[in-house]
């Protein structure tokens, strides 16, 4: 974990040239950045819908694609230009360097979704089944679309715009918690768009999704805060959805789904929301104690050179 005049990562936010860096920024400028950032992820949505409608018309595949492609080309360029030119920062201070992807971090993204799933299937009896697929060339772009798009646009403006301004002002704890709100009541709004699964919108529903999106952005940003690569981030959060898009858990067999876990006894509070795991109260502790071990490493990382100064 290094820090210098020339590249700086959130996953360092105590070293003096970063601390220096982020605290350079004023309130007022750091409060306007983060609402400009939220901006970036709503106001591109329409203008996009209305660049790919005609192709709508025509071809529902290559509408899906130009819509998707817009919207995360307005969304990231916003983000860069607010760090750029309003916040008068180089892209890597906030995460944004370039793909970093250790291999560590490969199996690290699928152990965490399955220890997920593991503690719904002890606590909830039922039964794995693998039903025979045919997907449509429409349900292949959909799932394409909610897998491997919308997570980059999320992370990049939450945790990598977001967290490591919120950190200047709280701890690295503090700070994920306030962005995992955020994030959490940005998605119940963004659902309309249909960016996320549906659940019902009862009290308990609500209050249980914000839980869980919650939970799983302080996840995401712990791991930032442990490599100081957004794009680790972005890669634990597509591994998620994949998995969260390829399994579903309820009373009946999910259509054209690789894997369904058929239970007796549905508890949405444990199952989740439409049969989706993701929104399973029983994910909250995993997560949680996933990003409380990665600050604890991230401390240790950042703690191991004052102590051989120390010495020294």
């Amino acid at each position: 974990c290094t820090s210098s005049a020339t590249r700086m990562t959130p996953g360092c936010a105590e070293n003096g040239s970063e601390t220096l860096a982020l605290t350079s920024v004023s309130t007022v400028r750091a409060v306007v950045a983060m609402n400009l950032g939220l901006a970036c992820l709503f106001v591109p949505t329409p203008l996009s819908f209305v660049l790919a409608y005609p192709f709508g018309q025509t071809s529902y595949s290559a509408a899906a694609f130009l819509f998707a492609f817009t919207h995360n080309a307005l969304a990231l360029t916003g983000t860069w230009v607010i760090i750029r030119f309003l916040l008068k920062q180089r892209p890597d201070t906030y995460g944004l360097a370039g793909p970093v992807l250790p291999l560590r971090w490969a199996p690290t993204a699928i152990i965490v979704p399955a220890v997920c799933i593991g503690l719904i299937t002890l606590a909830t009896p039922g039964e794995w089944l693998v039903p025979e697929v045919y997907w449509e060339r429409s349900e292949v772009v959909n799932m394409a679309l909610r897998v491997l798009y919308f997570p980059v646009v999320d992370v990049v403006i939450f945790h990598g715009l977001m967290y490591t301004l919120m950190k200047t002002w709280l701890s690295p704890w503090w700070a994920a918690t306030f962005t995992g709100t955020v994030f959490a009541t940005a998605h119940l709004f963004l659902s309309s768009y249909g960016y996320r699964f549906t659940f019902s919108w009862t009290p308990s529903g609500t209050v249980q999704v914000i839980l869980t999106s919650t939970a799983l952005a302080t996840f995401l940003a712990a791991v930032v805060e442990l490599t100081g690569s957004v794009w680790n981030t972005a890669w634990c959060h597509v591994v998620w959805r994949l998995v969260l898009a390829l399994t579903y858990m309820d009373t009946v067999q999910g259509d054209n789904i690789l894997f369904s876990y058929v239970i007796t006894d549905d508890n949405r509070l444990l199952t989740g929301h439409d049969g989706r795991f993701g929104d399973s109260l029983l994910t909250v502790p995993v997560l949680i104690a996933c990003a409380g071990l990665l600050m604890w490493l991230a401390r240790r990382r950042r703690a191991r050179p004052q102590e051989v100064m120390t010495l020294d």
